[in-house]
């Protein structure tokens, strides 16, 4: 067998207003947290990802793109931490470009 490479990933994440709505009897951030956690925990402890995570402050509008980088293992714990903002924006093809 040959040895699996190193993976990066990319994760867009939607954090605005809208992911306080239910989607199968969960809040949507609540299902793309248990989603991403499930892909982080079989990732390879040394991989390194990226998380775009766009419309948590409605006050930056479409400029509201937080990049965070580094060991795809600790994104479990940051994404734990936040909470979509209650109005914010949804900046998803000025997200898209900038991941690209």
């Amino acid at each position: 067998l040959l040895p699996m490479k190193e993976i990066l990933f990319l994760f867009m994440l939607d954090y605005s207003g809208s992911m306080y709505q239910t989607f199968d009897q969960s809040m949507k951030y609540k299902t793309v947290y248990q989603n991403v956690n499930g892909i982080v925990s079989v990732a390879d402890p040394k991989s390194m990802s990226t998380v775009m995570i766009f419309g948590t402050d409605k006050s930056k509008s479409c400029d509201d793109i937080k990049v965070l980088e580094g060991p795809t293992k600790d994104f479990s714990k940051t994404l734990a931490s936040l909470k979509p903002d209650q109005f914010g924006q949804t900046p998803l093809a000025r997200t898209l470009r900038k991941g690209i």
